[in-house]
């Protein structure tokens, strides 16, 4: 009878189990839903397609591309004229665009589900690799925890970021992860790929199993190459670093260890040279130098086996890579001027420093637990993405010289990612577990066990104030993000739904497939979303066109309301827009130049105005 018992209670209790897993997951999409984008629901102008006006100028030229996905176009040019060339990492773009082309729906909407998407993705993932580390199932709701953490910058600088030279700033997760951009569905992936390493060391349970997760992480960390190189590079420094790190901490002879740090120096010293005679690419795998004694350890201790991992990494990456390695040996002039267009980005110490410390004291907690547990990935851990962040945020000084500080921003993310299952084991193994014997398996499945260090009473109390204070200095720089979440001027809209968009739309039309010029009241990034059309417009750190002097002396005659005729046939341009309401009334300036091709009538208070586009004659 006992025996029937326990046959029919033990299924009703895994049932319960993964009820309450979900659950507690649900609970903490909510509470990201809540923290990222309740601001923007509670706004009466908000709707699905609704753009986010946050830093919008670079994030309008993204959805360029995906406006011409979203209409069929998918090409390799600049978006806006849609000649020359583009380098741009893309693939995210290209395949929101191509879900709104197949679906139906707006660009801008496709936006808002895609990223909205990607980041629900990632904190189920946070929450069941919490869930899964601690062996806790309401743990998992602390899912959404690490985009909350903050900079200190309410403290420091009286705003929820804070801002460094010319426009570096140091922002917490919920910054960067604001824009739906590639960089925060790159950095969703990113953190996924991570944390399924983590399972895969931690959790894995057979060869297979650690060998299939490795791969798939491998895979997606390659591939975000095509996604975002900022948060593809700041993945693969991570990654490499803590791997290389624990080869070293758990190889029996000190000579690697000194070597690593022996390679830091030279590599600050060897890497400007580098740079002056190579690209900030080569620079930037050059970087990596103080990680090669440990992934050569790491290469023998797994037989090979990590090779696959790295060729898995590089496969994927290699679209992005060789073409841009391709652009670069054709001398680019967009490569040529974003290579020397980083400038004053760096990121300063003190700064620097203080905003990192809602990380940087969880990590030393963690470092000295793996000391006093003999953890190699506790201690791994802390030291190998310390040493990348920090290797990253300096990159202005050892050559690369490519924005310091974004690189910055996304290790924060990233680090408040991946922290936050490592220390919930720490943290249940010091309060919640008696002294045991742990297993612990490396890379090639090679089972050891640890010897038995019982945790007495007074680290137990030193262990409870610890938990206590870190408790109480992240919530403090959770302050960050409620200025974040009050600040109405960053959580503006842009609607595209308008009588006035739709004009352009529709009056764009009878352009088909030419080139449209703008008069100074029409924004082309717009015009370009509504229609998919054609239209002159640069963005200098995307892509350039190919006749982009004649687009640079357009934009400066347009924005002086002049109409230069003679650039703008040079420059291949066949129709122009014009706005009845705009005071530089091009119609009757340049009468002679233009024909009248289409209009769109839209109302503006008692007003009724005309989008007209017209035919220029040379």
């Amino acid at each position: 009878m006992p025996e029937t018992v326990r046959v029919s209670v033990a299924p009703k209790r895994r049932i319960l189990r993964w009820i309450s897993a979900i659950l507690v997951v649900s609970a903490a999409v909510i509470v990201h839903l809540v923290a990222q984008v309740s601001m923007l629901v509670r706004r009466p102008d908000w709707s699905l397609s609704s753009f986010r006006n946050y830093f919008a100028s670079d994030q309008l030229s993204y959805m360029g591309i995906v406006a011409d996905a979203a209409h069929g176009h998918f090409g390799n040019f600049e978006p806006f004229t849609e000649t020359g060339s583009i380098y741009y990492p893309r693939f995210y773009y290209l395949v929101v665009g191509g879900a709104a082309h197949l679906f139906g729906i707006q660009p801008t909407t496709a936006w808002s589900i895609g990223g909205i998407l990607a980041q629900i993705t990632l904190v189920v993932v946070i929450a069941v690799t919490c869930i899964l580390m601690s062996g806790k199932i309401w743990t998992g709701v602390l899912g959404a925890g690490p985009f909350l953490i903050g900079t200190f910058s309410t403290l420091t600088n009286n705003n929820w970021y804070t801002q460094l030279n010319s426009h570096a700033v140091l922002w917490g997760p919920f910054g960067v992860f604001f824009t739906l951009n590639a960089e925060s569905a790159g950095l969703a992936a990113g953190g996924i790929a991570l944390l399924v390493l983590l399972l895969a060391y931690t959790r894995a349970r057979g060869r297979t199993t650690r060998i299939v997760l490795a791969s798939a992480a491998s895979l997606i960390i390659g591939g975000l190459a095509n996604v975002q190189t900022y948060s593809f590079l700041t993945t693969v420094y991570l990654a490499i670093f803590v791997a290389a790190a624990w080869a070293v901490m758990t190889a029996r002879r000190r000579l690697y260890l000194y070597l690593s740090i022996v390679l830091i120096p030279i590599l600050f010293l060897v890497g400007p040279i580098i740079a002056q005679r190579g690209s900030p690419l080569i620079t930037l795998i050059f970087g990596l130098l103080p990680a090669v004694p440990g992934v050569i350890l790491l290469l023998v201790r797994t037989r090979g086996l990590a090779a696959l991992y790295f060729g898995f990494t590089a496969l994927a990456a290699s679209p992005s890579v060789l073409g841009t390695l391709i652009g670069l040996s054709n001398r680019d002039p967009f490569l040529v001027y974003r290579v020397a267009s980083s400038k004053n980005l760096g990121v300063e110490w003190p700064a620097g420093f203080v905003a990192a410390i809602a990380l940087a004291v969880p990590l030393a907690l963690v470092f000295a637990a793996g000391l006093h547990r003999r953890r190699p990935l506790w201690i791994a851990y802390p030291v190998g993405v310390a040493v990348a962040w920090v290797l990253l945020s300096t990159n202005d000084i050892w050559g690369a010289n490519q924005e310091p500080y974004r690189f910055w921003i996304d290790c924060f993310a990233l680090i408040s990612i991946t922290l936050l299952p490592i220390l919930l084991t720490v943290v249940q193994e010091y309060l919640f577990t008696r002294s045991r014997v742990a297993p612990v398996r490396d890379e090639i499945g090679e089972a050891g066990r640890e010897a038995e260090i019982p945790i007495r009473r007074p680290i137990r109390v030193v262990s409870v104030v610890a938990l206590v204070l870190l408790a109480a200095l992240l919530i403090l720089s959770m302050h960050d993000w409620v200025r974040f979440y009050r600040s109405g001027n960053y959580q503006s809209l842009i609607s595209y739904s308008g009588p006035r968009e739709s004009a352009m739309a529709k009056a764009a039309h009878g352009a088909g497939h030419g080139l449209i010029l703008t008069d100074p009241c029409i924004n082309p990034q717009s015009l370009k979303i509504v229609s998919g059309a054609r239209d002159v417009y640069m963005n200098f750190g995307m892509a350039w066109p190919e006749k982009y002097e004649d687009v640079l002396s357009l934009e400066s005659s347009t924005a002086n309301s002049i109409l230069d005729i003679p650039t703008a046939v040079d420059a291949g341009v066949g129709f122009v827009m014009t706005d009845s309401a705009c005071a530089s009334n091009w119609p009757t300036k340049y009468q002679s130049s233009l024909v009248k091709v289409d209009s769109s009538s839209y109302v503006v208070g008692a007003a009724d105005e005309q989008i007209v586009l017209w035919r220029l004659k040379p």
